[in-house]
């Protein structure tokens, strides 16, 4: 072979090498463009998971149970009450000694549910708990007293309460509903025992004012009454006012 041929045949060869390292520089970018690629869409979801369980804990972190608030609505009976007192004990024994809400829309129900749920909340007043008792809406009946059991005792401004005599239905032999009568007698002293040691004014003044109807409270009556600590106002702002948060509202859509 001829010089120039020796020569002819390495570039060739050159060539090929050079053709062959370029077709493995393409595949090895390609595989780090992929791989790239790749990270990229691994860290979008990361992103989308981490922003996901953001919102969920903010979500949960603005729910009642995260500041321990009940929310008590319905009829008082012993299904209701022994899940709100499942649900106390919980707080309790998971956070021990912290502030527990329990809001209130009832028109009553059992003498003998409400109770243990009242002497449930002393027990939790008891260990160190400041409880707060919240009417909401209509509070009637034998849900008035369970308003008495907090350390704090709020109502909507809107809210009313419902006080009236203790009731029963009774049938059978004379004895037999005479014993009604005297238990339904008990519970109702102990009402205005628990009305009179929370409020202004002494048991003879709901006595008489409760006999024979039902006795309806605004919010400004139950303040003054002492049955309530505290009226949750919401002044209506002004003409004004409402004019110029529209027109500042307008300036930041523009």
């Amino acid at each position: 072979m001829d010089t120039k041929e020796a020569v002819a045949a390495k570039l060739e060869a050159q060539t090929e090498q050079s053709i062959a390292e370029a077709e493995r520089t393409r595949v090895e970018t390609r595989k780090v463009s992929a791989e790239a690629d790749a990270a990229d869409a691994m860290a979008k979801i990361a992103r989308i998971e981490l922003g996901r369980r953001e919102r969920l804990e903010e979500e949960e972190k603005a729910q009642d149970e995260c500041y321990h608030v009940f929310r008590f609505r319905g009829e008082i009976n012993f299904s209701a009450v022994g899940e709100c007192i499942a649900k106390l004990a919980e707080w309790s024994r998971t956070a021990p000694g912290c502030a527990i809400e329990l809001v209130i829309t009832s028109g009553g129900g059992e003498v003998v549910a409400g109770m243990a749920l009242f002497d449930y909340i002393q027990q939790l007043r008891a260990k160190g708990h400041i409880v707060t008792t919240s009417a909401s809406g209509i509070v009637a009946s034998l849900a008035v007293v369970l308003l008495q059991a907090g350390d704090w005792r709020t109502m909507g401004k809107e809210s009313y309460l419902l006080i009236h005599e203790a009731g029963a239905e009774a049938g059978g032999k004379i004895g037999e509903i005479e014993d009604i009568v005297t238990f339904v007698k008990k519970t109702q002293n102990r009402t205005l025992d628990i009305y009179a040691s929370r409020s202004k004014v002494p048991r003879e003044y709901f006595a008489q004012h409760w006999r024979r109807k039902d006795w309806f409270l605004d919010s400004d009556e139950c303040l003054r009454l002492g049955l309530v600590d505290e009226v949750q106002s919401h002044p209506f702002p002004g003409a004004k006012t409402i004019r110029r948060r529209r027109v500042k509202e307008e300036e930041n859509v523009t």
